[in-house]
């Protein structure tokens, strides 16, 4: 039986200069980014397509079974010490805080998190987003 899983990520998109340079004036690495005009093919349709905007994606670093508090929390921990480099961009370009919850069976997790964690998300100008899937106990998601 598979235990619950959330992600949680910062993702902004849609920015003018390269993944390389927002880098640099975040001052911190991302988990993942994908520059605009980037060539890609669909592992379903075998189609290719080519990135119509840029995606700069930072997730918690930590273990997918921990409480969605915990994991935002870790995340915007993660942030912190960049925050007044990263605020201003995310001015002009809105981030999205991406909560993604794979249920297994017949759990329930709490979908929870405190008033400090809102107050520092709309500090960044952020919007928030939840993705929940189910699946059977026998189902694993990769």
């Amino acid at each position: 039986m598979y235990k619950s899983e959330i992600f949680v990520e910062f993702l902004i998109e849609g920015f003018e200069i390269s993944c390389n340079e927002l880098t640099k004036q975040f001052g911190i690495n991302p988990t993942e980014y994908e520059d605009k005009g980037t060539k890609y093919v669909s592992k379903i349709s075998g189609k290719e397509f080519i990135l119509k905007i840029s995606n700069w994606r930072l997730d918690s670093g930590v273990k997918h079974s921990q409480s969605l508090e915990y994991i935002f929390k870790r995340l915007l921990k993660k942030m912190r010490p960049f925050k007044n480099r990263i605020t201003p961009i995310c001015k002009k370009h809105r981030p999205f805080f991406n909560i993604i919850i794979h249920i297994y069976g017949n759990e329930y997790p709490a979908i929870v998190w405190e008033n400090d964690i809102l107050k520092e998300i709309t500090e960044y100008n952020g919007a928030i987003g939840i993705d929940i899937s189910f699946f059977s106990e026998d189902e694993k998601v990769e």
